[in-house]
């Protein structure tokens, strides 16, 4: 499972990167690409990569898929019906849209793989150290959610409007352990 977990999140910051530099050739940034764009492009990579990988030829990608109660989910890797793998994302949104992904992941029951990816709009003196990333992260730990950071996790400069001062993205991409873990 490490192993697809891994490729999942190569898969998707390959995506941020190869969207990212076509952006840059219209002066624009990777905060230009709508949320959905950004799960199909990644599960598109994803879907090529495990389709070379003799372990996970198997697995078949599907996009907005309904798997309970709390609405579709962005990405789901599918052995036969079974969800191997979902990946929520989002894209430049706040700590609560982040933790209310964590927790629909979270109750989605008994799926081997499950990652939470947010493209973080942090100044660039912020970076990984964002407030969002570090309240996220304090908050999971409270509700006794056991999160890893995997990936890369390297900031880069990015063109946008929105706010005066220069802005990175940080793909930041999280495993929720497969182990449900209940608050008390």
């Amino acid at each position: 499972m490490e192993a697809l977990a891994g490729i999942v999140a190569a898969e998707i910051e390959a995506a941020v990167s190869n969207e990212e530099n076509a952006l840059k050739e219209l002066d624009l940034g990777i905060f230009r690409m709508p949320e959905l764009a950004l799960s199909y492009l990644a599960g598109r990579n994803i879907a090529r990569a495990i389709r070379r990988d003799s372990r996970y030829e198997m697995l078949t990608w599907a996009r907005e898929m309904s798997l309970g109660a709390s609405g579709p989910c962005d990405l789901v890797l599918l052995r036969g019906k079974e969800p191997e793998c979902v990946v929520e994302f989002k894209m430049a949104d706040g700590s609560e849209a982040y933790m209310s992904d964590i927790m629909k992941l979270q109750q989605l029951g008994p799926v081997p793989i499950k990652i939470f990816c947010a493209l973080v709009d942090a100044f660039s003196k912020k970076g990984v150290k964002d407030e969002r990333i570090v309240r996220l992260e304090d908050e999971t730990n409270r509700a006794g959610i056991p999160v890893r950071r995997i990936g890369s996790w390297k900031p880069f400069k990015t063109a946008q409007t929105r706010y005066a001062s220069p802005v990175s993205c940080v793909i930041a991409i999280w495993q929720l352990d497969a182990t449900p873990h209940l608050a008390s």
